[in-house]
């Protein structure tokens, strides 16, 4: 019998300065014990893959025997080598060459498949199919066509089969039972869960302030017992998973009455029709599977609540145990924490953790706040309510913060890039983002907001969250009915809609069934009629146009949003206001391009001044914004001015006017009116230089008609909202949400396209054809970077 610590897995350095060896088979065991105390709640398991016919706590130990696996490339002389002089077994035994494999993780994926082929009896690709998850514990996968160099054979290979053995001695499992030997287990998406959760219980099981290292290599096995150090360590594995509230609780959540989980001014909220109805739909499915939600409804009409309603019904269900909100920009995310952050206190009998997932996270004030460590100076005095830090259920913990480490978090709130790296096959450990959103809800707010690239990385998001059993909560007030379709899909391949979705509406769908259940939302209270206007005037007359306009509309007072569609752009615009007009200094600029500190205390300004509580509202002010103020940003103004934007985005900008009623409006702003300020549409003599078959042609085309505008959004795109806003200002001069997003919207995404100008009919084509070639080529990148 050759001893189990006779082969060092890590180093550690003495107190008198000698290193030493800590046995490979005791860092495996470690791990394992982690992956097994992640795994405990039988439920988990049980939600995970419902084909799987094995008992759940006896499934749980085999795939924490499997996690332990990862590192038995270790066991061999490539990496023996490494540390020779703490290498104890004899020599003479065990042979080294210069053509030994230092990748310990290769020498895995090369010998482990042929071990548990022979010994579980199954399929070779099965085998293969595990190996490889447990050996990519350092971020990629390996490849059977890389041939690694010399792994060990001999005593190398028996010592492997050895530890392999008493390790699984040690789960007292045996062989006979291994329910691995079903092919179920080979699919990807069980290798993909395998392969994150082996990588976040290594990191886990790799900290010697928990697992200290109290074992030497040596040659002498006589008063080591593997079982004995089983049951010391497993204790510990147990605790680092409580303390970092790692551990699933499911069923730990009352269910909750709407009023109970959100508050407006101090009183429990009673659910608008919006909410009430997608509560309505979910008491249709059956409470116990995940689903996919699409909730259609108008801008400021409750779709966070109902989302969140949503996510609390399926943790008191025990469907999910976490959940990661994600918004297209870090300002909608930095505004959508506290949300979330409230909802949490409300629901969690549990400590649990909440973070903040985007590049700037660590200077935003009210996620340092959770954290336990002195808080920075921007840090509000009122983030916890007067109560003490120590007694919070809701807190932050350092150890997820570390780069890919966020979403393994039970709740977090991010961009939605963070997710999507999930499925990004170029990054390492891209599969701990996806096990990080197992067992979790995944709200996607403002689905409509994303290019053709970032859409084609969300789809294939779906079809791998559906794969993973992970309910999903789309959120859009203006989606075109291609995406709707794109996106419910690529969740459910062989759901079918029905004939005519009727906006405003919600909709779901679940893995067990193909069919899906639709209501229409009476929006009747989220009806708003706007004063339209679509002015044409040269470039070089916008900003005396936007002045003109500021200064008779605001004579009474008001709040004013002007969206333009870049930076320089709202530069420019900010800098020819500050000289001209007058608005008692409450002049205000936000863009994307300021440095972070800055842009985090603007966004707090901008929720402070024009936000739900009407106290610090000032009596006339002017925010000239670009996209950023337009997704998500719950600030409520008195007039919009927008520059000419793709019709679904022009709706997003309508949808921070009027968007609360506590408010006292002027007179003058009554109703609430919008204005669209576009440059002239192409005229007959514009074209007379113009080759449409000359893409040159065509993009100084583009430049004089769209400007910068025409390099941020589809140029095709915006003739045709332009067409149609042309054409519905002419008719009428209001427009009414909800009742014409859907028909708007449709007449430029859909074949209802409005009536196009005999002399722009082959402009049109030559806009739709370099489209068409612009979103091919996006489409075609996303999909070889995205996971098959």
């Amino acid at each position: 019998m050759i001893s189990f610590c006779f082969f060092w897995g890590k180093t550690f350095v003495s107190d008198s300065g000698d290193t030493f060896g800590y046995p490979a088979i005791c860092h495996m065991l470690d791990v394992s014990l982690v992956a097994l105390s992640l795994l405990e709640r039988a439920e988990q398991i049980e939600n995970f893959n419902p084909r799987f016919q094995v008992h759940t706590h006896e499934q749980a130990k085999w795939i924490a025997f499997l996690v332990a696996l990862h590192d038995l490339g270790k066991v061999s002389p490539g990496f023996q080598a490494k540390q020779p002089g703490l290498f104890a077994a004899p020599k003479a035994l065990f042979p080294f060459s210069k053509w030994d494999e230092k990748d310990h993780g290769r020498v895995t994926f090369a010998t482990l498949p042929t071990i548990l082929e022979q010994r579980i009896g199954c399929s070779f690709e099965t085998a293969d199919q595990l190996s490889r998850a447990v050996a990519a514990h350092h971020g990629t996968f390996h490849h059977a066509e890389q041939s690694p160099n010399e792994v060990g054979e001999g005593a190398w290979h028996t010592a492997r089969v050895q530890i392999v053995d008493a390790l699984l001695e040690c789960f007292d499992l045996t062989w006979e039972n291994c329910p691995f030997v079903e092919d179920s287990y080979s699919n990807s998406a069980f290798a993909l869960f395998l392969a994150g959760l082996t990588s976040v219980a290594d990191w886990l099981g790799s900290n010697p302030q928990h697992f200290s290292y109290t074992i030497k290599t040596t040659s002498e096995n006589e008063n080591f017992c593997l079982k004995k150090y089983y049951n010391e360590r497993l204790p510990i594995a147990r605790s680092v998973v409580d303390e970092l509230n790692l551990k699933p609780s499911y069923r730990r959540y009352p269910h909750h009455t709407f009023g109970e989980l959100f508050q407006f001014d101090g009183k429990p909220a009673q659910p608008n029709s919006t909410q009430q109805t997608l509560l309505r739909l979910i008491s249709e499915l059956n409470p116990h599977e995940p689903a996919f939600v699409l909730v259609e409804t108008p801008m400021g009409s409750g779709k966070t609540e109902a989302a969140l309603s949503v996510v609390e019904q399926w943790l008191a269900n025990g469907v999910i145990h976490g959940l990661y909100y994600a918004l297209p920009t870090r300002a909608t995310a930095n505004a959508m924490f506290k949300r979330v952050f409230d909802f949490l206190k409300r629901i969690t009998v549990e400590t649990t953790q909440l973070h903040l997932l985007h590049a700037s996270a660590d200077l935003q004030a009210e996620y340092q706040a959770l954290f336990n460590k002195p808080l920075k100076e921007i840090t509000p005095k009122d983030i916890y309510d007067g109560e003490e830090r120590d007694t919070f259920t809701v807190r932050a913990d350092e150890w997820f913060t570390s780069k890919k480490r966020g979403l393994i978090s039970p709740y977090s709130v991010g961009t939605l890039d963070q997710a999507l790296m999930a499925v990004l096959k170029q990054a390492r450990h891209f599969f701990v983002r996806l096990y990080g959103l197992f067992g979790k809800a995944v709200i996607i707010d403002e689905a409509h907001a994303y290019d053709t690239y970032t859409s084609e990385l969300l789809e294939n998001l779906l079809l791998w969250l559906a794969a993973l059993h992970i309910p999903v909560v789309v959120l859009s007030a203006t989606l075109p009915e291609r995406k709707r379709e794109k996106l419910l899909h690529r969740y459910a391949p062989n759901a079918t809609l029905p004939s005519q979705v009727q906006y405003p509406c919600v909709l779901a769908v679940q893995p067990s069934s193909d069919k899906v259940i639709y209501h229409t939302v009476d929006c009747s209270d989220s009806n708003k009629t706007f004063i339209l206007e679509y002015l044409e005037r040269r470039e070089e007359q916008h900003h005396d146009t936007v002045e003109q306009l500021l200064q008779t509309l605001l004579q009474d007072g008001g709040c004013a949003l002007c969206i333009v569609n870049t930076v320089d752009e709202a530069q420019a615009l900010y800098q020819h206001l500050a000289m001209t007009l007058d608005v008692d200094d409450n002049l205000y600029l936000f863009h994307a391009r300021f440095p972070l500190e800055e842009r985090l205390i603007t966004e707090e300004r901008m929720k402070r001044l024009f936000g739900r509580d009407p106290s610090e509202r000032p009596r006339r002010a002017v925010l000239v914004a670009t996209q950023v103020a337009e997704q998500s940003l719950d600030a409520d103004f008195d007039l919009l001015i927008t520059h000419l934007a793709p019709i679904d985005l022009l709706f997003q900008r309508m949808g921070r006017v009027y968007r609360h009623n506590n408010k006292q409006r002027p007179e003058k702003l009554h109703p609430p009116r919008v204005i669209c300020l576009a440059r002239p549409l192409i005229e007959e003599n514009d074209l007379e230089s113009c080759n449409v078959n000359c893409d040159t042609s065509i993009r100084q085309l583009i430049r004089k008609h769209f400007g910068m505008s025409g390099l941020v959004y589809s140029p095709e795109v915006l003739l045709k909202t332009s067409l149609v806003l042309r054409e519905k200002a002419a008719r009428e001069s209001t427009l009414h949400i909800p009742r014409d997003i859907q028909s708007l919207i449709s007449k430029v995404y859909g074949p209802a396209n409005t009536s196009c100008p005999d002399h722009l009919s082959e402009v049109m084509i030559a806009f739709e054809d370099r489209d068409w070639i612009s979103n091919s080529s996006e489409q075609r990148e996303a999909k070889n970077g995205t996971l098959p």
